[in-house]
């Protein structure tokens, strides 16, 4: 069984480029154009969220892309 993860928006926020709502991913296997193979699967729940603790740290964008960044949570799943 492997594990992966996704970047959820805690809050919804708006400026003149993004608008982010509550649920939103704002980093995951859905939101990156083309994934490298095997670039969303863990071999554990506590991989993944590592690996989720690293992209999150390195986020940056827009001012409501880093609000919802700030609050995000990060969600690990079966796949």
């Amino acid at each position: 069984m492997m594990f992966s993860y996704k970047i959820i928006s805690t809050i919804q926020i708006s400026d003149h480029a993004d608008k982010i709502d509550i649920g939103d991913e704002i980093y995951g296997p859905s939101s990156v154009v083309d994934p490298e193979p095997g670039e969303f699967e863990f071999e554990t729940d506590t991989k993944a969220k590592a690996a989720a603790q690293t992209i999150l740290n390195g986020l940056d964008g827009g001012r409501a892309f880093n609000l919802a960044r700030d609050s995000a949570k990060i969600v690990t799943f079966h796949v």
